[in-house]
């Protein structure tokens, strides 16, 4: 849940924890760095996101971004210093190649994908959702056979330790995960949470359904 002071809704601790521990099940210990790559719709909350992280005001005015951004923070994870590094896509749709630039070959395994889906929009949601999971497993994927070729022991294991995280699972053959740790974020929440509770309910079954079998 979103933490909240007077500057609102504060992201930090939440996202950075989880982004954090997605590398820890898929790397086996805590990073010395991380990079978050921040994928959505334009509008839909990226940048606040990103300012709340790196302990900014997410509330105040901002211009829209425009191509590729990058912010950093640092912070202590069991007494273990861990810099993290944010590129924000902007532009949505029109820019989203700009991912693929972003997952840098060498530093595969310390980057963790966050997209985020405006909540406000119930209508749309889920298929601005379902555009930047396959956008993102498509940009992956691309990757990795680019890395096959010059670094196929790393490639292997990127994949292998996806996979591994859902052995024994009763839904592994039905989960198909992106290849690197990936989290959905739902922004705009206080517009969201005064529709309707049955658009509501619906809307968050699709959501956990689409994360589910994308292994997020």
């Amino acid at each position: 849940m979103e933490k909240g002071d007077k500057r609102g809704p504060q992201f930090e601790n939440d996202i950075f924890d989880i982004a954090v521990k997605s590398m820890e099940e898929n790397k086996g210990d805590t990073p010395s760095e991380r990079i978050a790559i921040v994928i959505g719709e334009k509008g839909s909350g990226k940048s606040s996101l990103i300012a709340a992280m790196v302990g900014e005001d997410p509330k105040a005015e901002r211009k829209p971004t425009a191509g590729m951004d990058y912010k950093f923070s640092t912070k202590k994870i069991e007494s273990k210093r861990v810099v993290g590094h944010y590129h924000e896509i902007g532009g949505g749709r029109l820019l989203s190649d700009l991912l693929k630039t972003a997952l840098y070959p060498k530093k595969i395994q310390d980057i963790v994908l966050i997209i985020t889906i405006d909540m406000s929009q119930p209508d749309t949601a889920l298929h601005h959702l379902n555009y930047w999971l396959r956008k993102a497993s498509e940009d992956v994927n691309t990757v990795l056979e680019e890395i096959d070729a010059t670094d196929p022991s790393l490639s292997s294991e990127v994949r292998s330790r996806s996979a591994f995280q859902w052995e024994g699972h009763s839904d592994a053959k039905r989960v198909s995960p992106i290849g690197i740790p990936t989290i959905i974020v739902g922004t705009k929440y206080d517009v969201f949470g005064i529709q309707e509770s049955e658009n509501k309910k619906w809307l968050c079954r699709g959501m956990r359904f689409n994360a589910h079998v994308n292994g997020c």
